[in-house]
């Protein structure tokens, strides 16, 4: 008898599903959702995602602008320099341009070669852009002059009749 009441017990209180099956679940057993089920449900998970790309993207374009910046302040700080230097030139001071600018440094002369590639690769940008809106802009007015000339010449109809509009 005490047996069978130990029986009666477990199906009541599902202790079968503490055991093993071989792999196999009991039919009677819940299915866990899986983790995206799990946290779609949630309504919040939406705004936590956005919240995160939002974020990532502050960040990066922070650390752009600041690394633009300091590039600024760099270039502004070797212009300085250079005018410094032509000013006592033109003035007629006598002055030893290499030192004043930095020649024979590594470090100093590798600044100015960076400097200079920025401000040529800059001026290269800036020649192909304006090159690309003088491109369209002819596109466009050629388009213009193509879609005015056909429409002059093209006949229209009316009550069976072709008339030509010029």
């Amino acid at each position: 008898m005490l047996a069978r009441s130990r029986i009666q017990f477990a199906r009541s209180h599902g202790v079968r599903s503490f055991f093993s099956f071989g792999g196999k679940r009991p039919s009677d057993a819940p299915v866990k959702p899986s983790l995206w089920k799990r946290t779609k449900a949630h309504p919040s998970t939406p705004f936590i995602i956005l919240w995160g790309i939002v974020g990532s993207q502050a960040i990066h374009l922070i650390t752009i602008r600041n690394f633009h910046k300091d590039l600024t302040a760099k270039g502004n700080a070797r212009i300085s320099a250079l005018r410094d230097v032509l000013e006592r030139l033109k003035q007629g001071e006598e002055i030893d341009v290499k030192k004043e600018l930095g020649a024979g440094v590594q470090h100093a002369e590798q600044e100015w070669t960076d400097i200079l590639k920025n401000i040529e690769e800059e001026e290269q940008e800036w020649q192909r852009k304006a090159e690309e809106i003088r491109a369209r802009k002819a596109s466009e007015s050629i388009r213009n002059a193509v879609e005015q000339t056909t429409q002059a010449r093209s006949p229209e109809t009316s009550g069976g009749r072709t008339q030509l509009v010029f």
